[in-house]
């Protein structure tokens, strides 16, 4: 196989996220007013970001170092009618390399979220997302092998998902009924794009057509409030995957999965903010060649605050993704921590670490990933910051071609409106 690949890390964001919503948002965040137009709030933001990295393709033996300099512009549109809200954006992120022949990169993010109250038991939240990404060389499918691409391979993906919601916001008990969908296509890919020589008969091959595929899921979401700041839940989900396969270059991937978590939520609890989730999972392979996957999973994330200006957040899962070129399925566990301190009305600190470990289905393979990083901000006004931070990131494996090590050094101004 010519790609490797490695696992993305969903369940990180995934904590991540989850950690936020339970959170104020900090001193330091932007408290905008926004603009009006037509009736629609307006809110928009500007990133330029100046970086450094000594190792653009993450590669062990072939280090590139570049300066990378990327602009990100983005605009959301919202209007409240009554109980029910609307919500539109656009962003694009243009990345532009100065290593010698190196990448200029665009991506798209378009999104459409509304929510329909209809009386105050019954809500319906639709969302949906169209983006055109890039995948850097050096990651996910080219990994140990970026130099062999001429440049990025774009991919589109559509998520759609809808959320219905029984019980009003005050009752003891809700339940959401959760549908989703999820679409990626691929820019064609061949051996022509390759830096590399192949008899003509093979140079058409498409390498990316086998990486397409949709999921379709279902859920259910059961929430039952036993304090006024506690809660427990029980959810169920439901996936389909379906690979879309015209080449047939490798076997089958179709899947079924299923998962059931059980889990405590507290806030506003005099020193900490968290939650846990403990469940089983399972990924049922079409193809009776492949390895199911089958086991148990967690996802919990703390937030310690023992200072109004200092907060320490913790979080860990675990969970399994699709592959990326590599085996059958990727099984990710991870483990976050990081550090965020007021030291001024303006300037705050945040150290962070990652420990993560891949491990590839049906291979031998398995990865483990450290990253630490150090960020400085400086809040000038309410609609102008600064951020510098500097990353250091290392893949050790069982396959010595993916390993490496990579600096990374940023300096980011955002502005919002």
């Amino acid at each position: 196989m010519l790609f490797c690949s490695r696992s993305v890390a969903v369940s990180i964001f995934a904590c991540q996220i989850i950690c936020l919503s339970l959170v104020p948002k900090p001193v330091s965040a932007f408290f905008q007013d926004g603009l009006t137009f037509s009736g629609f709030k307006v809110n928009s933001q500007v990133k330029l970001s100046e970086s450094y990295t000594d190792n653009l393709l993450q590669d062990g033996e072939n280090q590139v170092n570049t300066f990378k300099t990327l602009i990100n512009p983005n605009v959301s549109l919202s209007k409240t009618y009554g109980l029910n809200s609307v919500d539109l954006g656009y962003g694009f992120a243009h990345s532009n390399y100065s290593a010698k022949g190196r990448d200029k990169i665009t991506d798209h993010m378009f999104h459409l979220n509304s929510t329909l109250d209809f009386n105050t038991q019954h809500r319906l939240k639709l969302s949906s997302a169209y983006d055109i990404m890039h995948e850097e060389r050096g990651k996910d499918y080219s990994i140990g092998y970026g130099e062999l691409l001429k440049k990025p391979t774009e991919n589109k993906t559509l998520s759609l998902k809808s959320v219905y919601t029984f019980g009003s916001p005050s009752a003891q008990a809700n339940i959401d009924l959760t549908v989703g969908y999820y679409e990626i296509l691929w820019e064609k890919l061949s051996f022509n794009d390759l830096n590399t020589e192949l008899p003509a008969a093979n140079s058409i091959i498409d390498l990316s057509a086998d990486r397409e595929h949709e999921i379709t899921s279902i859920g259910s979401v059961f929430r039952y409030k036993t304090g006024a700041y506690t809660e427990v839940n029980a959810s169920i989900d439901f996936n389909i995957v379906n690979y879309h396969h015209p080449t047939g270059l490798i076997d089958d991937r179709d899947s079924d999965e299923r998962s059931a978590f059980i889990g405590f939520k507290w806030q506003g609890s005099a020193l900490t903010t968290g939650f846990i989730n403990l469940g089983y999972s399972s990924k049922v392979f079409d193809n009776r060649a492949r390895s199911d996957e089958r086991g148990g999973r967690w996802q919990l994330g703390v937030i310690w605050k023992p200072l109004t200006y200092s907060n320490f957040d913790f979080s860990s899962a675990q969970s399994v993704s699709e592959a990326k070129g590599q085996g059958s399925y990727i099984k990710n566990t991870n483990y976050n921590a990081s550090w965020h301190h007021q030291w001024l009305n303006r300037l705050s600190t945040k150290l962070s670490t990652s420990i993560m470990t891949d491990e590839y289905g049906d291979s031998n393979r398995e990865d483990d990933v450290e990253i630490y990083s150090a960020s400085l901000l400086y809040k000038m006004s309410n609609n102008l910051a600064f951020t510098a931070s500097i990353e250091h990131q290392t893949r050790s494996s069982n396959i010595e071609s993916v390993e490496f090590s990579e600096n990374n050094i940023s300096v980011t101004m955002t502005f919002a409106l």
